[in-house]
């Protein structure tokens, strides 16, 4: 292990940085000593901490993990939380304490794919490392600034992240068993598409896949089918051919022209008609 690391930074956000940004509450680099331990809940917070080297653990959500080096766990502080070095080691991490619009949903979004524990490469924390610098001078737009960092962290979390050994059923293991079922969505999504069917195509159980497409893509199956449908519809909306609604209804696959006004607001808070008319000038 090498020297021991400890920087710590507070931040206090603009009234404006509270309302429009996701905002650093603390942020640093700290070396856990031998049997160093965290045990709290209650705390308005989340925490992003990565660990740089030796060995660790976080008990949450009602298991424990195994921390080590190249392991991110990103984890809501008001849940009941208990981390530290395990004993007889020291655990060296990079971390930031963040919170604001949006940061919630973000997260669960992350649990949902991957778990509050993933694996990263060491370039991940780069952002952290940058920001901690920007802080150190003061540099101005600093809110917007961690903004960005924060979101960049999370979004690359979501995006790429690898579940660490210790998760059970990582969604970046189903990337490429479901492939042939979403590829068969995208060309087919016009006719009439089943979960059943689906799951077939890829030799599993219909809950089973139901919940793996889920956490591989965010959303059901057939929520994916019915975005399919609406985006394709959207080109022969504001096409060069004029299209009635109840011939674009039924080419890309609605039952009735009724359920695809329905769906189509309310995904984008607009009629079929009402879009056509706003965007009409990219005929």
């Amino acid at each position: 292990m090498s020297e021991a690391v400890y920087e710590m930074r507070a931040y206090t956000p603009s009234p404006l940085a509270q309302t429009i940004f996701l905002h650093v509450q603390h942020i640093g680099r700290w070396n856990y000593e031998d049997n160093y331990l965290i045990d709290r809940s209650g705390l308005h917070s989340f925490l992003l901490q990565y660990a740089y080297a030796g060995k660790g653990f976080i008990r949450y959500g009602g298991k424990e993990y195994a921390l080590e080096e190249g392991d991110v766990f990103l984890i809501d502080c008001m849940d009941a939380q208990k981390y530290g070095a395990l004993p007889g080691e020291q655990l060296d991490v990079g971390w930031i304490h963040f919170d604001g619009p949006g940061a919630r949903p973000f997260v669960n979004a992350i649990h949902e794919r991957h778990g509050p524990v993933l694996r990263v490469p060491r370039s991940y924390m780069r952002a952290q490392e940058r920001l901690l610098e920007r802080m150190r001078r003061g540099e101005p737009d600093l809110e917007a600034q961690a903004s960005l960092a924060i979101t960049q962290l999370l979004t690359e979390l979501f995006v790429s992240g690898c579940s660490a050994p210790m998760h059970a059923e990582p969604a970046s293991e189903y990337g490429e068993q479901m492939e042939p079922a979403l590829s068969y969505m995208r060309q087919h999504y016009a006719e009439r598409i089943t979960v059943e069917a689906l799951a077939r195509r890829v030799n599993m159980s219909k809950s089973h896949f139901s919940r793996s497409f889920r956490r591989w893509m965010s959303c059901s199956p057939i929520e994916f089918v019915i975005r399919e449908r609406i985006n394709a519809s959207k080109s022969l909306l504001i096409g060069k051919q004029a299209y009635s609604i109840e011939q674009i209804a039924r080419e890309v696959g609605f039952e009735s022209v009724s359920h695809y006004i329905v769906m189509f607001k309310k995904h984008e808070q607009l009629t079929p008609l009402q879009y056509r008319k706003l965007w009409s000038s990219f005929r």
